[in-house]
């Protein structure tokens, strides 16, 4: 069996996309490339946000209906759509949780801590330092328009 290569055109226009030499110029094309992006997605966003909003609409409704008829699903006659249930742990008391890690030494229980960034800029903007905690540097690029 012969099997062919087929090309899209939509990957036909594609072309690669070679960064500028200058860094002048990427700041440029960056700023370029970014506000076209923006624009559009604005330009979207809306009509996203609709869709979103109906396609919460349709999928309250089939949980609502499906599980009364006793179905598991529903089919089309383009799509065929299934209810799952997926239990999800949620802390009801979090006192009683942290008797239960500290005495069985069940720390897996628990995800790792997530610091709070405000409280700890506040403890380094006083010059303290906390013990177990670092630094990563999250680099970020700002553009402002030139002209």
């Amino acid at each position: 069996m012969a099997t062919t290569k087929t090309t899209s055109a939509t990957s036909k226009k594609e072309s690669k996309f070679t960064p500028p030499k200058k860094l002048a110029t990427v700041a440029d094309q960056l700023y370029e490339i970014r506000q076209e992006r923006l624009t559009m997605q604005r330009e979207f966003e809306p009509k996203i946000a609709e869709l979103k909003k109906r396609e919460r609409i349709l999928e309250d409704l089939l949980v609502a209906k499906l599980p009364k008829d006793d179905a598991t699903g529903v089919a089309g006659s383009v799509a065929r759509a299934t209810i799952e249930v997926d239990p999800v742990p949620i802390i009801i008391d979090e006192k009683k949780l942290m008797k239960h890690v500290e005495k069985t030494g069940e720390t897996d229980l628990l995800q790792k801590p997530k610091l709070s960034t405000a409280a700890v800029r506040l403890r380094w903007d006083a010059k303290k330092s906390i013990p177990g905690v670092g630094v990563f540097n999250n680099i970020k690029v700002h553009l402002n328009k030139v002209k």
